[in-house]
């Protein structure tokens, strides 16, 4: 019986994690869910959630979508430096619909991001080991970038230590050398119209807006023209009417309708039993196409909008969340 026994034992431990992992969710559900909280976070403006969010969804799954947004909310949130560096890796993946869509955006916030920092052009031998503020720097090429103000700037090389100072603003570069006498180089930031020249001006931003549909305005024109036919009816059955009274009256004379069977008499009463029918078809007629145009114009009034995007100016805050996952 244990070797029975073990048997069930196995198959019941087989079956527990088969259903655990049919229920755990796939790391493409996981991400896809995070794609989304990121999403809400940046329509909420809540950029440290994107942040998070988007880090999460792209270290899940790494697709061109999420490593957009994730620039994109490090630019808004402050993390200048993080962003600068995830924007160069969106830019150098191979175009994809996303990629190309989004090509352009992506120029112009890491030109903007590139107005916010300072550069430090470390110009010293090779295999030197260069510390900004503390920190291990990445240089690409001689410059390191970072955010503005003052840089302590730590070197070595072959034993050799050499420490420099300098102050460096938003835009500029600053030449820092190895070699003694120490000395620095402020390069001022390039003037404005050369800097609005490498900028790509967004396309406008959209917001949404109520907006009438097309049936809101063809079925009040229907029943208002219809009502107004009704009423153009009614018209005519009243003008009927009044000649069906004229010529009764015309055909009635004294005495004439003493004999049922006189001509006169027959008319007469044919006359009168016309008018009666018109004048109730003008009544019916008038009012109904009454009803219908004071119907129209209401509908007209009280027809439900829809919500539309719509372009809208540029503006500096504009932010635009591109949600392809």
């Amino acid at each position: 019986m244990k070797p029975l026994a073990r048997s069930l034992s196995l198959v019941l431990a087989i079956s527990a994690v088969t259903h655990w992992a049919a229920a755990a969710p796939t790391k493409k559900e996981q991400a896809d869910a995070a794609f989304a909280e990121g999403g809400r976070a940046i329509e909420a403006k809540e950029w440290k959630k994107a942040r998070d969010k988007f880090t999460e969804s792209y270290m899940l799954v790494p697709t061109p979508s999420s490593l957009f947004n994730l620039a994109l909310a490090e630019e808004e949130s402050g993390a200048v430096l993080e962003a600068m560096h995830h924007l160069r890796a969106f830019l150098g993946l191979p175009d994809s619909p996303v990629v190309a869509r989004n090509r352009r955006e992506a120029t112009n916030r890491l030109a903007g991001c590139q107005a916010k920092v300072c550069r430090l052009d470390v110009r010293a031998p090779a295999s030197t080991s260069v510390r900004v503020n503390g920190k291990e720097a990445t240089l690409q090429g001689s410059i390191v970038e970072t955010l503005p103000g003052e840089q302590q700037v730590d070197l070595l090389h072959d034993g050799t230590s050499k420490s420099r100072r300098s102050a460096c603003g938003a835009g500029e570069t600053v030449v820092v050398e190895f070699n003694d006498p120490p000395s620095t180089v402020v390069i001022p930031a390039p003037i404005s119209t050369a800097s609005t020249s490498a900028v790509v001006t967004p396309p406008p931003p959209t917001r949404t807006e109520a907006v009438r549909p097309v049936a809101g305005y063809i079925v009040p024109a229907v029943v208002v023209g219809v009502g107004a036919a009704g009423l153009v009816l009614g018209g005519v059955f009243a003008a009927s009417s009044n000649s069906a009274k004229s010529e009764a009256e015309a055909l009635a004379r004294p005495g004439a309708c003493a004999n049922p069977a006189d001509a006169s008499c027959t008319g007469t009463r044919d006359r009168l039993a016309a008018q009666s029918r018109d004048h109730t078809l003008s009544i019916a007629t008038f009012v109904t196409g009454g009803v219908l145009v004071v119907g129209g114009v209401v509908t007209f009034l009280v027809w439900p909008k829809v919500l539309r995007d719509v372009r809208v100016a540029p503006t500096g805050s504009s932010l635009t969340f591109f949600g392809t996952f």
